[in-house]
């Protein structure tokens, strides 16, 4: 694992921060998220380079991080919630000639 994050520090910290995000998502599976990390780094950084995967990795963090600040207000609305109406389609009918 220390090596995928030296590969990672040569593209910038967003990425650095993106490959340990996996990591520590898939730590059940090391051998997954081993996959997941180095399948980044050698397939997009290769094609897109630092320029790309850098701004890539940054947006990742950065989503990651609102979606898992709001997932307790997510799910507090999603319990509360009222079911709305109902909208009840009429069945087409089979057309024969």
């Amino acid at each position: 694992m220390d090596e995928l994050l030296a590969w990672a520090g040569s593209f910038g910290p967003a990425t650095i921060a993106a490959i340990t995000m996996i990591l520590d998502r898939n730590r059940a599976s090391v051998p997954r998220g081993s996959t997941l990390s180095r399948n980044i780094l050698a397939n997009l950084g290769r094609k897109h380079g630092k320029t790309t995967l850098e701004p890539a990795c940054a947006q990742l963090v950065d989503t990651t991080t609102e979606a898992l600040a709001d997932a307790p207000v997510s799910e507090y609305r999603r319990r509360n919630s009222r079911p709305g109406p109902v909208a009840h389609r009429t069945p087409r009918t089979a057309w024969r000639r």
